[in-house]
């Protein structure tokens, strides 16, 4: 009998969410705020006993992890298949500017990722990001047991989700972007997912 508990969070909020630039594979701070989202999400599951810890080795997610483990002296294990969409040399731009020479393909991206094309800025497609991650999935799904927390991005837990959900690439934005420090909670069962929390920000407002 498998059952097992997965909790997704995103990282905290970013100098560079602040900023409106596209972070991908590159990294900036975590805010003032996004500490206090962490820490505030680490209350509210201090009594969790975590059977693993997974998340993606961008500097963002691994400080985040740390806030949310608190006191706890558990190895963190990081995947490289937990990190963020590749926007390959658009990493790093304000979305503002991205508008004259990329326009075409961030609307696309967000309006119809099932024809997004980043190969003109050495990006990454949603079929490669959702194949990293729902492998990752398989094996947690494979492997483990209890209760584990994932921490990385806003769009690699998206794709994790859409696995969960069975979704079509087309469908991929249709739950909106997971917000900083949310809480997502699957309970896995012998081949079946229940979804007890989405997007949870109860913890921070």
């Amino acid at each position: 009998n498998k059952l097992l508990d997965i909790l997704l969070v995103r990282h905290g909020q970013t100098k560079w969410n602040v900023e409106m630039r596209l972070q991908g594979t590159l990294d900036s701070d975590l805010t003032e705020t996004g500490v206090f989202q962490a820490k505030k999400l680490g209350e509210k599951l201090e009594d969790i006993e975590f059977s693993k810890i997974f998340a993606s080795p961008s500097g963002r997610t691994m400080k985040t992890a740390e806030l949310v483990m608190g006191k706890r002296v558990s190895p963190i294990i990081t995947d490289e298949r937990l990190k963020e969409m590749n926007f390959g040399v658009l990493e790093g731009k304000k979305v503002e500017t991205l508008e004259e020479g990329f326009k075409e393909e961030i609307v696309v991206m967000h309006e119809k990722p099932e024809i997004y094309n980043p190969s003109e800025y050495n990006g990454e497609t949603y079929k490669e990001l959702m194949g990293r991650t729902s492998r990752f999935l398989d094996e947690i799904i494979e492997n483990e047991k209890g209760k584990v927390l994932v921490v990385a991005h806003g769009m690699s837990l998206m794709a994790i989700i859409s696995a969960i959900n069975n979704m079509e690439v087309k469908d991929f934005w249709s739950r909106g972007l997971k917000p900083n420090v949310s809480l997502t909670m699957y309970n896995y069962n012998n081949g079946l997912y229940g979804e007890k929390l989405f997007y949870d920000t109860s913890h921070y407002e």
